[in-house]
């Protein structure tokens, strides 16, 4: 059996909703943890944008109505 390394993924912690915004948490244990985070990520096909970090709860946070801007080449 072998398994291969996710490049670029993080494990979430939890997904709520409250008036058609959706938050995403991952673990985050301070602003070290929060700077190494991706700045965007997919989620079931929707784009998150990282948005802030709570160090009491040790947690991250990705928002469904951050502002992002895609790069074109």
């Amino acid at each position: 059996m072998q398994a291969n390394e996710v490049k670029e993924a993080i494990v979430l912690r939890g997904k709520e909703t409250c008036e058609g915004v959706t938050v995403l948490t991952t673990d985050c244990s301070g602003y070290d943890d929060f700077r190494t985070l991706p700045s965007v990520v997919v989620y079931e096909g929707c784009l998150y944008g990282k948005t802030g970090w709570n160090s009491d709860r040790g947690v991250a946070y990705f928002r469904s109505d951050a502002h992002i801007a895609l790069g074109v080449k």
